[in-house]
């Protein structure tokens, strides 16, 4: 009790308290006011730390000293009151008494907030939460980035990017930014974007993602005016994880920018290497791309990105990559009208937007190239021109400089690779396309463009790795899209298909055996339920002919019976029938049996005679199989045939999987031979010749000429087939 009675008496008590009481305050003031002076999230931490280790010292010092009038004095053992011990705990009772008058005054005033805040948040109370001006602006909250990876360094660097955006916009004058531990509280939270707005008082609310695949990350973030609910910005960033540091710094930054052009454009002066000085059409040129990254091509999106582009080479008519940008949007939606049916109700609004889409593509190339033909952007312009490739047969030839030029000046340009897959495709070097998407997708493997891109490549090339991996990405980046075209699986008979291009790239005759086990499991129930049966035995027995050819089985082709067609039979079956009779007439030539093979050529005179005319959609894919029929037969067909195929140039004759030139081997072979070899030393991925020497059986004709001979035995590539299966190769058999 003497104890007891000592503290009293030197204040010790209310020295405690007082402290106490006081240290409470000065942390409800430092969380009060931390925001808005913008200080560190451990801000509050240090304070409340110093003031627990303050307690100890506070109370020492009561004991040790006494307060009097007088001044500071060492306090005595005397335990008898003088005057200044009263008029000291009459102060420090006159302290207590205020500071918890505050205390209870700010623990009312709480409570009554929190429930105008439950109000507001449940709709139980009456204000107005649409009036933008009862939120403070400008104020933004930004929400801890969700982790979209089960790897948890992939949550490590979402949190070092969340602090970086924090760190930037707290930068900004004059924009109140909530802290980090503020923000924690609403990770999985049930409220909706609009309450949390409420709650924290803030007009804008950043949320967004992390997506890692092996070293790429993409962060999609969005920006939201909470007061009204609206979406206002969102912007994906690609990076390659290199630097992580670098990388979140690097993001965190332009991220901020972004957000500073949306919030308060007015602050903000020209950019780091920004292609314009215009922020505002910088602004819209962003938003435009961050759709193409982000969106696969449809009627909304195209017109969206036009829509933004325009309105930014009207803020900035010297904005070279927002022009280039323009004319590939107008490129894409004049290829749709005419592949896809789009912008229009009806044929007539087609044309007449066609028209319009086509002079507008024309003049934006023209201002881009004008204003800088060596730009990256223009030059990737000038290779995709839609208009030009229309126009110009010769153009697949110039565009290939093009792209050169831009992967010279920008070698890591992920658009640029793709362009050059795309080019290597319509030459049909599907070996060298490969690498150039698959450079694409390293690059940008989260672009919706590219994805979508590749996986119509890799789905017919038949690689079931790549098209399952390409379909699951573009199911995250379009769901929709995903679903509908459901891409999954490589079609059977495209995986046939696959093959036999690898086998003509590769010469590598173990791909035979899988071609075989293949065909042997196609089945009609593989393919779409609507497939006339006829149909599909007609590809069956096309397909089986390959097999046959590229075995070198030369009695197996001349023991199948002749093929009848069916009456009334429609276009396609009729199509299937005449090519399937090239390849029966080729090897009874071989067979030494001209009644079957006349038989055969009268077959596909009459099947064909219900589609004949130059303007029916079989005439010219018929080409090559009615030349057979007409060597056969009809002489004068022949001769009239070969004067028209003569004068034809290579995008004619070597169209349609080169059709006309068949024709044209089977009724002018030596014009043919020599037709081949030019191209091939002109474009030396062109791989006709590889399929000449595939389908040795029906091209026997092309393979027993001199100089045909002369080139494969310099390539050496299909040296040891031919010797196997052709008997004027056999000479050339390696011993």
């Amino acid at each position: 009790m003497q104890l007891i009675d000592e503290l009293k008496r030197r204040n010790v008590f209310r020295v405690g308290a007082a402290y106490v009481l006081l240290g409470w305050l000065v942390i409800q003031v430092t969380d009060t006011v931390s925001p808005a002076l913008n200080l560190p999230d451990w801000t509050l931490g240090l304070v409340t730390w110093l003031g627990i280790i303050g307690l100890p010292f506070a109370l020492f010092f009561a004991w040790a000293f006494e307060l009097t009038p007088d001044g500071i004095k060492r306090e005595t053992d005397s335990p008898e009151p003088n005057s200044g011990d009263v008029a000291t705990t009459r102060t420090l009772d006159i302290v207590l008494v205020v500071l918890l008058v505050i205390t209870i005054g700010l623990i009312a005033w709480g409570s009554i907030s929190d429930e105008a805040e439950t109000e507001l948040i449940t709709g139980t109370g009456q204000a107005d939460t649409t009036d933008s001006d009862a939120i403070e602006s400008p104020s933004i909250a930004v929400l801890p980035l969700i982790n979209m990876s089960a790897e948890t360094d992939n949550a490590y660097f979402a949190g070092g990017v969340h602090e970086e955006i924090l760190t930037n916009l707290s930068r900004i004058d004059g924009l109140r930014v909530v802290s980090r531990t503020t923000a924690l509280r609403y990770v999985d939270s049930a409220l909706s974007l609009r309450d949390i707005g409420n709650d924290l008082g803030v007009r804008y609310i950043v949320e967004g993602s992390v997506r890692r695949v092996n070293n790429h990350v993409r962060i999609t973030v969005q920006l939201i005016d909470a007061a009204r609910d609206a979406h206002l910005w969102a912007s994906n960033y690609d990076r390659e994880l290199v630097d992580v540091f670098a990388v979140q710094s690097e993001v965190a930054s332009a991220i901020t920018n972004s957000l500073h052009l949306e919030i308060q454009p007015e602050t903000i002066g020209t950019l780091d290497e920004m292609p314009t000085r215009s922020v505002k059409a910088y602004d819209l040129y962003m938003k435009a791309s961050s759709i193409d990254r982000s969106e696969p091509e449809s009627e909304a999106a195209l017109l969206q990105q036009r829509e933004l582009l325009e309105a930014a080479v009207a803020e900035d008519p010297n904005f070279v990559e927002a022009w280039a940008a323009l004319n590939e949007i107008l490129d894409f939606s004049a290829r749709n009208i005419l592949q896809q049916e789009w912008f229009g109700e009806n044929q007539a609004e087609r044309d007449a937007n066609f028209a319009e889409i086509r002079q507008e593509a024309q003049r934006a190339l023209e201002i881009a190239v004008t204003l800088d033909p060596d730009n990256v952007m223009s030059l990737l312009a000038q290779a995709s021109d839609y208009v030009r490739e229309q126009e110009s047969r010769n153009f697949q030839l110039e565009r290939k400089q093009f792209i050169d030029r831009a992967l010279e000046l920008d070698p890591d340009n992920a658009i640029a690779w793709l362009v050059l897959g795309w080019w290597y495709r319509i030459e049909e070097d599907f070996a060298a396309a490969t690498p150039a998407f698959k450079k694409a997708l390293e690059l940008d493997p989260l672009h919706a463009r590219i994805v979508d891109s590749a996986l119509i490549h890799f789905r017919f090339s038949g690689d079931q790795e790549m098209t399952t991996l390409l379909f699951e990405r573009l199911a995250q980046l379009a769901p929709e899209k995903a679903e509908n075209e459901n891409l999954a699986k490589v079609h059977p008979a495209a995986k046939l298909e696959s093959l036999s291009v690898l086998f003509g790239q590769t010469a590598d005759e173990s791909i035979i055996d899988m071609y075989a086990a293949e065909l042997a499991a196609l089945n009609l129930s593989q393919l779409p339920a609507d497939l006339d049966p006829l149909l599909f035995e007609m590809l069956v027995r096309f397909q089986t002919s390959r097999l046959y050819q590229m075995r070198g089985d030369l009695d197996s082709l001349l023991e199948r019976p002749q093929l009848a067609l069916p009456k009334d039979s429609g276009e396609d079956v009729t199509f299937r029938y005449l090519w399937s009779q090239v390849d029966y007439i080729a090897a009874k030539k071989l067979g030494n049996d001209p009644d079957e093979v006349k038989a055969a050529a009268q077959n596909m005179l009459d099947a064909y005679r219900q589609f004949d005319g130059p303007d029916h959609p079989l005439a010219v894919p018929a080409t090559y199989p009615m030349s057979t029929a007409y060597v056969e037969l009809d002489k004068e067909q022949a001769d009239i045939l070969r004067e028209s195929l003569s004068s034809r140039d290579d995008e004619l004759l070597f169209s349609r999987m080169w059709g006309p030139f068949y024709a044209l081997s089977n009724v002018a072979t030596d014009m043919a031979v020599q037709r081949a070899l030019e191209r091939k030393s002109q474009h030396p991925s062109w791989y006709g010749t590889d399929w000449i020497a595939v389908l040795h059986v029906t091209n026997r004709h092309l393979l027993v000429h001199p100089e045909m001979q002369a080139f494969y035995v310099e390539e050496g590539k299909w040296l040891e087939y031919l010797a196997a299966r052709v008997p004027e190769y056999a000479k050339y058999k390696q011993q």
